[in-house]
């Protein structure tokens, strides 16, 4: 059975992890126990005014922060990790307390203690610490944090009349607290909005903004007389998107849906298509959308393959489903797939793939005491290209700050990736990063990444209501999309098909570009595999800078043209 790799997405204030987690399992429990095959939790969007900025912060308010701590055993804590959860390893789940945590891996009880006496010597005070030593949320008045930060505390107030705290500048942790590496929590918006992408998610406008997207849609390159294939399983409302697109003003052509092995025979994944669509829409906003349905227990992905080479109506497709981790599937039914995607290969089509949203352990999807480390399929076969997950920050104007690669914890989510156990590492598969003391001469999951995480996730209408989503089957869309306008623009300068695109995003990522095509996550992780410099097994080479890559892909196959 095929399933989205869609996350579900909580609302709940921060303070409630404990509860957050908890609804956040029953519900995955839930959802499989009835054979559902993805599951949204959804809020209403709420009705807000623009925050209306009332000045400067009292000088003498109190306000609190969060120091991240430094661990000088990062490195030890994630071999810990690696063993507590490989079945292989003598230390398989012994797991250590929280107590034991923060002397075996961060600051000295001495050092603490010093860093403390230093933060009340700066007129601080630290009102919560953590036996694991990961942070101290401190408290002081809005004059000792500016000084002390180089910040502007600003107050503003929603349309309810909520006031909150925004600061103007990044902190500067003065060396005297070197044991700090970053601060949190200045910002004090509501917690039921998202403080890392605009309200509501992204959108049309912000979208364009944070990969780069908005040139191409200034040049006039918006899909037009294109057309994108998504795969599903699930059958659709056309009222959601058409609501989505009547609310940011988005005029495109009807979707046609196609039925496969005799078309969808329920509705449980209709959010997903909406997503896929909405995204879609969000990007590439004139394309023409063919949605390839099946029946979720009976239909075969490659023949949905199949039948969108053989219908010949495009190069691009988007592909948000998941058959499960790679371990133990049927190898018949592997090999037809693979099958089908080898000839979408020699046909010129490129399959863009969720890798799944359960991070480095795909099995996990089906059974949460599964600690294999595994990866998921068809993200493992060396014919598409598998996307995987960050978390994105973006600035006030949407312009990209930063990504981190997307992993929570608490709900066992992340972004899909890691080593195949089948397929071998395909030959293109080679630049900065790939080759380490991890590569096992298999293929190796993601090649792409980009905004995954719920919390910072994309604006979409499902159920009637306005709600954000997010999953590897956001990230996905945007990245055939995205393609969708790289393809239309390179036939505006004389380069009529890219093919599979794979093996060149790798090439360009072996050489120096003029334009810098992906923005390098080398931060954050995916529950097992940390980010790096290069590909990793947690983002791959990266998320989009989406006009940079249409235009080193156009130089590149300009000066490298089919003879």
């Amino acid at each position: 059975m095929m399933e989205a790799s869609a996350s579900i997405r909580f609302v709940m204030g921060r303070s409630n992890n404990r509860v957050a987690a908890a609804v956040v399992i029953a519900i995955a429990l839930a959802a499989a126990a009835a054979g559902l095959s993805a599951a949204r939790a959804w809020r209403p969007k709420p009705t807000t005014m623009a925050p209306r900025l009332l000045g400067p912060a009292p000088a003498g308010e109190r306000i609190r922060f969060t120091l991240l701590m430094r661990l000088p055993g990062a490195a030890h804590a994630r071999a810990l990790v690696r063993a507590i959860e490989d079945p292989s390893s003598p230390q398989f789940r012994h797991f250590v307390s929280p107590t034991e945590y923060g002397p075996r891996f961060g600051i000295s009880t001495a050092r603490l203690a010093a860093l403390e006496r230093t933060l009340r010597g700066h007129g601080l005070r630290v009102i919560a610490s953590f036996p694991q030593r990961t942070e101290l949320i401190v408290t002081g008045t809005v004059r000792t944090v500016e000084r002390l930060l180089h910040v502007k505390i600003l107050t503003y107030a929603d349309g309810a009349g909520n006031r909150f705290h925004v600061p103007r500048g990044t902190p500067v942790i003065p060396p005297d607290l070197s044991d700090g590496v970053a601060v949190t929590g200045l910002d004090t918006r509501p917690r039921w909005r998202p403080n890392d992408v605009p309200i509501g998610g992204l959108t049309p406008t912000t979208s364009d903004a944070a990969y780069d997207v908005g040139p191409l849609r200034a040049a006039g390159f918006d899909g037009n007389g294109k057309t994108i294939a998504v795969i599903s399983f699930s059958s659709s409302d056309p009222g959601d998107p058409a609501a989505w697109m009547n609310h940011y003003g988005v005029n495109g052509p009807a979707v046609r849906f196609v039925s496969v092995d005799g078309g969808a025979s329920r509705s449980d994944g209709a959010d997903e298509n909406n997503l896929d669509i909405e995204v879609i829409r969000d990007i590439a906003p004139a394309a023409r959308i063919m949605m390839y349905e099946l029946p979720p227990t009976t239909g075969a992905y490659g023949d949905a393959v199949n039948r969108i080479v053989a219908d010949h109506q495009t190069d691009i497709i988007s592909s948000s489903w998941g058959e499960g981790c790679e371990v133990g599937l049927d190898r018949a039914e592997r090999a037809a797939t693979d099958s089908a995607l080898s000839a979408a290969v020699a046909t010129g089509v490129t399959t863009f793939v969720a890798s799944g949203d359960s991070g480095a352990y795909d099995c996990q999807r089906n059974n949460l005491s599964d600690h294999r480390l595994s990866v998921d399929w068809p993200a493992a076969s060396s014919n598409v290209v598998a996307v995987g997950g960050t978390r994105l920050d973006v600035a006030g104007n949407g312009s990209y700050l930063g990504e981190t690669g997307w992993e929570d914890q608490l709900s066992d989510a992340g972004g899909g990736g890691g080593f195949s156990v089948t397929d071998p590492r395909p030959k293109w598969q080679t630049g900065p990063g790939v080759l380490s003391n991890l590569s096992n001469g298999r293929r190796q999951v993601p090649d792409v990444s980009a905004d995954a995480d719920p919390s910072t996730g994309w604006s979409e209408y499902s159920q009637g209501q306005a709600g954000e989503a997010g999953g590897t089957s956001a990230a996905t869309p945007l990245w055939a999309a995205s393609m969708l306008l790289i393809e239309q623009y390179a036939s505006s300068h004389g380069v009529p098909r890219l093919g599979f695109v794979d093996p060149l995003l790798y090439t360009l990522a072996r050489s120096t570009q003029q334009f810098p095509p992906f923005h390098d996550v080398t931060l954050g992780g995916n529950r097992h595999y940390q980010a790096g410099p290069g590909w990793d097994p947690a983002t791959g080479l990266g998320s989009p800078d989406v006009f940079n890559l249409a235009r080193d892909l156009v130089a590149y196959l300009r000066a490298h043209p089919v003879r």
